[in-house]
């Protein structure tokens, strides 16, 4: 999973709920199994990746107002 999830919440849901579980940036884009997974379409960036977390995460802040905590850790510097 990609963001934990919040108190008494599923954070599958507030994405599908946010309407951002069919978002894509380059080629990274939400599961359609499971919209709390991200798939790297083959040739994916971390920026892509990154950049996609912050667009659902900032959807759902909006939605909902709630706001999702990362379940990875990312790693490294923006280059």
């Amino acid at each position: 999973s990609t963001f934990k999830n919040p108190n008494n919440k599923k954070a599958w849901k507030l994405i599908k709920e946010s309407d951002c579980d069919k978002m894509k940036i380059g080629q990274v884009k939400i599961s359609e199994k499971h919209c709390n997974f991200f798939i790297n379409e083959g040739n994916a960036t971390s920026s892509e990746i990154e950049r996609l977390v912050e667009k659902v995460r900032n959807g759902v802040l909006n939605k909902t107002g709630t706001s999702l905590e990362l379940e990875i850790k990312i790693i490294g510097e923006n280059i």
